[in-house]
């Protein structure tokens, strides 16, 4: 008999392949170099020599890579002397990351330290604050749909990159090795990647703001988006509190009820596409916003999971409040996306319930 506690992985693994990557347990668990660097020191300086040819964005990631080494000087030198897209492209990583400072400028060279007297932040409460930095986000980006002035496609990257930033500062601090467990390293690693891809969707759905309201009889269709982001929201803060096997497959069932509830609702509009007469342009952003809603709710299922990671044993075990003979979490077919949370959520004291719209 299947158990209810081993939680069936494969429409959140097919959700992670539409996006070209690889299914969910596989991108947010480090590579076994990442575990190994966080044993080993960091080199103590990482030199980056700079090629004349290379594209802006080609130099910026090898300068930023140097970074994530977690190496605690970084010389960036060009043998004919520092051209201007270089030193763009220096003070760029500057402004986007924390943790270093301009040491030396020359002709040739730039050196980048980082602080002796840096305090280090703890990571876990880093983290913590990067998930209601990207709450945050993800809410103001859908509360400003069709509210004057629209935010300039400018302030929604500006808001990325600060999410960025902390990510950026997370693996760099793992990278140059601690006292966490293996474990809680392949865990902050994972919340913390996937509140990055999480932002990235949040900034999707700011600057689809001015063509979703332009959409004929766009009410109907807005109210429905947004309490599907708002349950998504919901999703996400209780992974993010979710600290033991039992509340982590309660969310993961919340999870995969509103997948199942947005893939069908994606059937239904289809057909009301044609129906309706509405503009490819106006179809294409209804699509796009619930494509990424869904795709939000996927990376948020990585972070509900991670108690389960944590506790292999007791993520087998079954519990008094789900019975020894039940039969594993399905929906044959989804109920409205309105009612979804308030069906399908297990309740459970001491924890907030996914509200119902």
């Amino acid at each position: 008999m299947s158990n209810p506690h081993v939680r069936p992985r494969r429409r959140a693994a097919e959700t992670a392949r539409t996006e070209g990557v690889a299914p969910p347990n596989e991108p947010t668990r480090p590579e076994p170099g990442i575990v190994a660097a966080h044993r080993a020191p960091p080199a103590a300086s990482h030199r980056v020599e700079i090629d004349p040819s290379e594209p802006p964005e080609h130099r910026f990631r090898r300068v930023l890579g140097a970074y994530l080494t977690g190496a605690a000087e970084i010389v960036i030198r060009e043998d004919r002397g520092l051209g201007a897209t270089t030193r763009t492209v220096v003070e760029a990583f500057c402004r986007r990351t924390a943790g270093m400072e301009l040491a030396f400028e020359g002709p040739c060279e730039i050196r980048l330290r980082e602080p002796a007297s840096a305090p280090p932040v703890p990571l876990e409460r880093k983290v913590e604050a990067i998930g209601r930095a990207v709450v945050l986000f993800h809410r103001e980006a859908v509360e400003r749909w069709g509210v004057l002035p629209y935010v300039l496609d400018e302030e929604w990257e500006r808001k990325d990159d600060a999410v960025d930033r902390d990510v950026w500062y997370v693996q760099r601090r793992l990278a140059q090795g601690g006292s966490e467990r293996p474990s809680t390293v392949v865990a902050i690693w994972t919340a913390a990647r996937s509140l990055e891809r999480i932002a990235d969707h949040a900034v999707i759905l700011g600057r689809l703001g001015p063509r979703l309201v332009a959409v004929p009889g766009a009410e109907g269709l807005l109210r429905t988006l947004r309490q599907y982001h708002a349950q998504a929201m919901a999703h996400l803060q209780g992974s993010l509190r979710s600290d033991d096997p039992a509340s982590a497959n309660r969310w993961l069932d919340v999870g995969e009820a509103l997948l199942a509830s947005g893939a069908a609702w994606m059937d239904r509009l289809l057909p009301a596409f044609e129906e309706y007469s509405m503009p490819p342009s106006g179809a294409a952003a209804v699509s796009q916003a619930l494509e990424s809603t869904r795709r939000t709710i996927a990376y948020a299922q990585d972070i509900a999971e991670l108690p389960l990671n944590a506790h292999p044993r007791s993520a087998t075990l079954p519990s008094a409040g789900w019975g020894a003979g039940r039969r594993p979490f399905v929906m044959p077919r989804a109920p409205p996306v309105g009612v979804v949370a308030e069906r399908w959520a297990p309740r459970s004291p001491g924890r907030t319930p996914v509200p119902a719209q």
